[in-house]
């Protein structure tokens, strides 16, 4: 149950510390590098028939967080910043990164808000609520 509690502390953080750096301003990052201070190292060994087999970490649960916090700190920190947005549903707020040609994305999924949203606003237009 820890666990769990830390892993929504470490979400919290990176949509705090993204959030700050969308708008230019200074963030908490200190839970993001106690997680990715974590981090495992990818342990490989190489068997009799010279192949490598690679070796599953001791805890693959603080291993896949502490993998998390280094890509935050890499999407965070790092030039894939300007491609983040914030879904444009009234009732959703999760981050995406748009990847789009033209950079226009509004939702994080058409099929989770992109859809529903434009049923909405149809039937706003067309007097249905």
């Amino acid at each position: 149950m820890a666990l769990l509690v830390e892993a929504r502390e470490l979400r919290e953080a990176i949509c705090r510390c993204l959030d700050a750096a969308m708008a230019g301003e200074q963030g908490f990052p200190e839970p993001i590098n106690r997680w990715a201070a974590r981090r495992q190292p990818s342990l490989v060994r190489l068997s009799s028939d010279l192949s490598v087999v690679r070796l599953p970490p001791r805890d693959p649960v603080v291993a896949a967080l502490a993998e998390i916090a280094c890509d935050a700190i890499e999407l965070i920190g790092g030039p894939d910043l300007r491609q983040v947005r914030v879904c444009a549903s009234p009732t959703c707020g999760l981050r995406f990164a748009d990847r789009s040609n033209a950079g226009s994305r509004q939702w994080c999924s058409m099929k989770r808000c992109g859809n529903r949203e434009k049923v909405r606003l149809h039937r706003a237009r067309r007097g249905e609520l």
